[in-house]
């Protein structure tokens, strides 16, 4: 199993991983080649707790939730079907 977070990477096997961004398609290339999955789930999510003062414009916000739930995605599907 490996998990994917915004500033870590976590796994079961000892394969290093270091920071891996879902948005940068070669990340993600390089992580399918070395992990060689056999079942994908993507769960990504941009949040944070709803009472906290939103500190980044709507739009950076738009554009960073864009980034991991459109572009992410998108790099995981383009990536596998190219493999």
């Amino acid at each position: 199993m490996l998990g994917i977070g915004r500033a870590s990477s976590r796994s079961t096997l000892k394969i290093g991983h270091g920071t891996i961004d879902v948005t940068v398609r070669d990340d993600v290339e390089g992580v399918i080649a070395n992990w060689k999955p056999t079942d994908i789930y993507y769960l990504a999510a941009v949040h944070g707790p709803s009472e906290d003062k939103v500190d980044e414009s709507e739009a950076m916000l738009f554009s960073r939730s864009l980034g991991i739930h459109a572009t992410g995605a998108i790099n995981f599907l383009d990536v596998l079907r190219t493999t």
